[in-house]
């Protein structure tokens, strides 16, 4: 397991050279989530997202948060989002699956498994389909 403190404090240090870097941000977050440091972790995410509305991999990373937290209903609400901006995803679909799946409504969450398996196009790996 990585030394999460300690990539804390170098991106910090980075961050004051380049405060306002997507990507240290990004790396910031993920070593506060490494640490289960959720809540911290989860104002940066929409700390960016308040500058870059509805940006994919941000919703991804919030998305994954809000699992680990086991908080479906907010996953679900931001999913639902994300599958809305972007409908050929297919990490925004398998993440909305699976959020129903852990909800336990198996009957909404088996058609997005079945699109992800039948539609080629989505960038699913031929071992998939």
């Amino acid at each position: 397991m990585g030394d999460f403190y300690k990539a804390e404090a170098i991106y910090r240090s980075f961050l004051k050279i380049h405060p306002h870097s997507k990507e240290l941000l990004l790396k910031l977050a993920h070593a506060l989530e490494g640490a289960q440091r959720y809540e911290e972790a989860e104002e940066i995410y929409r700390n960016i997202l308040s500058v870059r509305s509805n940006e994919p991999k941000i919703l991804e990373a919030l998305i994954d948060l809000k699992i680990q937290e086991k908080d479906f209903e907010q996953a679900h609400e931001l999913a639902e989002l994300l599958v809305c901006e972007e409908r050929k995803n297919p990490i925004a679909l398998m993440l909305l699956a699976d959020i129903l799946y852990k909800k336990q409504l198996y009957q909404e969450s088996i058609p997005l498994y079945k699109k992800l398996i039948k539609d080629k196009n989505m960038g699913l790996s031929p071992l998939l389909v």
